[in-house]
């Protein structure tokens, strides 16, 4: 029984010169596996195709949202009552290091967020 996760994420656009991050994965609570997804629509035709990173570089946006990018969850066992999971995006920079950033987000049951998916 799979599932999706959507959310935005964005990046201050600081003064200085920071370094570009990068990011790498979502981790979701009560998920056994996630991939992060992105959806084409070419001809009439959609497609999905796996994403292994995004680059984030200062003022970058990005949303995660149906028909777009997106985040698979597989093996959910989250309870049937929850109403939030936390989500841990894992970002890297280029140096090769990784930050975990935590958010909590909230839980819509099968059909409520995205009754196309």
């Amino acid at each position: 029984r799979p599932g999706v996760a959507y959310f935005d994420l964005s990046r201050a656009d600081e003064e200085g010169d920071l370094p570009d991050l990068k990011l790498t994965g979502v981790a979701v609570e009560g998920v056994g596996r996630t991939e992060m997804h992105e959806t084409t629509t070419k001809a009439g035709v959609s497609s999905k195709k796996a994403v292994a990173d995004l680059a984030l570089a200062e003022g970058d946006e990005i949303s995660f949202m149906p028909g777009g990018l997106h985040v698979m969850l597989f093996d959910v066992t989250l309870p049937a009552d929850a109403k939030s999971a936390r989500l841990e995006l894992s970002i890297a920079d280029a140096d090769g290091g990784v930050m975990t950033l935590a958010i909590p987000a909230p839980v819509s049951k099968q059909g409520a967020a995205d009754a196309g998916h």
